[in-house]
């Protein structure tokens, strides 16, 4: 799902560029996330009756890009290191 995610989010990242408006003016971020959801699925993308041909045949190609690649190209999640508390400073904090 995250590589269809990145693969549709840079789609909408480069129509905002060339239309010359902000990306959530494409489609918004729960769009982007219901339709990588059912690009994974194999389900039909639920589009706005309104989208330009042209876009949605940039946005099935974008799709199209993202199935074909294997997975070690797929984007990794990425997961930030555990911190380790420090009750030193927790408690220099509840001091201030």
């Amino acid at each position: 799902a995250l590589a269809y995610l990145k693969g549709i989010w840079e789609w909408r990242e480069k129509e905002a560029e060339s239309w010359d408006r902000p990306s959530f003016m494409v489609i918004g971020n729960r769009e982007l996330l219901a339709w990588s959801e059912a690009c994974v699925a194999g389900e039909r993308l639920q589009l706005p009756r309104t989208m330009r041909t042209e876009r949605r045949k940039r946005l099935f190609s974008a799709v199209d890009a993202v199935a074909a690649k294997s997975e070690e190209e797929w984007p990794e999640k990425l997961r930030a290191p555990r911190r380790v508390r420090d009750r030193e400073r927790e408690k220099v904090v509840d001091a201030l």
